[in-house]
């Protein structure tokens, strides 16, 4: 009832306001040149990018974890979770 009782109220905020909040929260909302911005669509953008970020770091937990455990190679790990080889890099575990 409540995200439905945002949405139908569509709040939005100027360009400069949205600027400073990008900086100030450290966000990477993306602000066109416009007069307004949408904030419910900015929030949703936002807990979306954050959702996708924390799906990544948990598939690198679930990598290097059955590289520890398995004593396999990252490929062989990234095997075993079938992430396709065009996703490969952006999981890859860095090794100092």
């Amino acid at each position: 009832m409540r995200s439905r009782m945002i949405r139908t109220h569509t709040k939005s905020i100027d360009h400069d306001s949205a600027v400073l909040m990008n900086k100030i929260t450290g966000s990477k909302l993306e602000i066109k040149e416009e007069v307004k911005v949408d904030m419910c669509k900015a929030i949703d953008d936002m807990r979306m990018e954050c959702k996708e970020e924390g799906k990544d770091e948990e598939k690198r937990t679930c990598i290097q974890n059955l590289m520890d455990t398995m004593n396999w190679s990252e490929s062989q790990a990234m095997d075993a979770l079938k992430i396709p080889l065009s996703e490969r890099s952006k999981y890859s575990i860095s090794v100092i």
